[in-house]
């Protein structure tokens, strides 16, 4: 960790120092599962009773007076339960003894709030800070299950894509591709420009998504205005230094101006903003994956069943984009931006959208 720029997180409003963390010892079974023993350094100074003592603190978080105090529910996905209650319920009890609260967690099976309760105002938002950076540490180990992105599923494209097909392996320049093999192509239906990753783990968590999805048409209408947005593909590229060792393929991306890109890269900040996402890099990387060996089913397997778990199997590309390394795939204009749910596919074979953004100039009938 660089000490000159340590990573940063923020929670409710507040920053935090995140510091090295031991990693997690893994148990079977039940809630005690994990025991996350994160250290985190608070910057800034601690939140002060306020002389009502009623109403929401700095973090934004709802405070409910009590006979005995105060009370404030947070609500997650039941996944992250066993974060907070720790290997033996040691995190949990340690957090109570800190705060001076208590910490109250449903069962196991069962959905609901972590209420924690105490008898200061203060001591009530230090815990509630401490639960929500657990569940924010944890967040980040979580396989992402959704995903922001630029649909290009149309008529065109898929002439396009069926053409590379066809010419990669009735050319040839497939068979003399060491390790490649004609599932790896992308299906037409699926093709899209992905802007950045999320984490759902609940029907909660999907609806925040799709509400701050439909938030973001201010930004659309800010950059695009009422000028619909056109692009075109066109040409092939690899994603490491070496095109004899490939695993993905994608074709880049052509647009008039640079409203594509203030686009894509505004729609993910708007994401980042809601605590929704996790920027990657500083710019989105515009491409649509056409071939990746992800895709590999199983040769001369009945039906193509997909080929057992194994290390992925990487492809000789350089005969490929010898002959196809300018394709041009077509053009389109950008109709939507949507939420897709990752591994999905609807009844016409593209991913599953749990929600979706029209984009100037209406829907794309092609």
């Amino acid at each position: 960790m660089d000490v000159l720029r340590p990573p940063l997180l923020r929670v409710g409003g507040r920053v935090y120092r995140v510091n090295p963390v031991r990693e997690p010892e893994l148990y079977p079974g039940g809630y005690e599962e994990e025991e996350r023993e994160d250290e985190e350094e608070v910057l800034g100074e601690e939140e002060e009773d306020a002389a009502d003592g009623d109403g929401q603190g700095e973090t934004g978080k709802a405070l409910e007076r009590t006979d005995r105090g105060y009370r404030c529910s947070l609500h997650m996905p039941s996944a992250f339960f066993k974060y907070v209650i720790g290997r033996k319920g040691e995190t949990k009890r340690r957090l109570e003894s800190d705060t001076r609260c208590s910490v109250t967690i449903p069962r196991m099976g069962t959905e609901g709030p972590v209420v924690v309760c105490g008898e200061s105002r203060s001591s009530v938002l230090s815990a509630c800070s401490r639960v929500e950076l657990l569940v924010s540490g944890a967040r980040e180990r979580e396989a992402w299950t959704h995903f922001v992105c630029l649909p290009l599923g149309t008529t065109a494209l898929a002439e396009g894509l069926g053409a590379l097909q066809h010419a990669v392996t009735a050319g040839g320049a497939g068979t003399r591709s060491q390790g490649f093999h004609v599932s790896m192509f992308q299906s037409a239906r699926r093709l899209h420009l992905t802007l950045g990753t999320l984490v759902l783990l609940s029907a909660a968590e999907v609806e925040a998504a799709r509400q701050q999805l439909q938030a973001a048409s201010a930004v659309v209408r800010e950059v695009l205005g009422d000028v619909a947005l056109h692009v075109a593909l066109r040409g092939l590229e690899f994603m490491n230094d070496d095109p004899a060792v490939v695993d993905v393929l994608y074709a880049q991306i052509h647009s008039h101006g640079d409203r594509l890109q203030r686009l894509a890269d505004r729609l993910v900040e708007h994401f980042v903003a809601s605590g929704l996402m996790v920027r990657e890099r500083q710019r989105v990387k515009l491409h649509a994956t056409v071939i990746n060996t992800l895709y590999r089913k199983g040769e001369g397997r009945p039906g193509g069943e997909p080929r057992p778990q194994r290390a992925r199997e990487a492809f000789d590309a350089r005969e490929i984009l010898k002959e196809f390394g300018s394709f041009d795939f077509g053009e389109l204009r950008l109709s939507s931006v949507e939420i897709y749910q990752r591994g999905s596919t609807d009844p016409s074979g593209a991913y599953v959208s749990c929600g979706s953004l029209p984009l100037p100039g209406g829907p794309d009938h092609e």
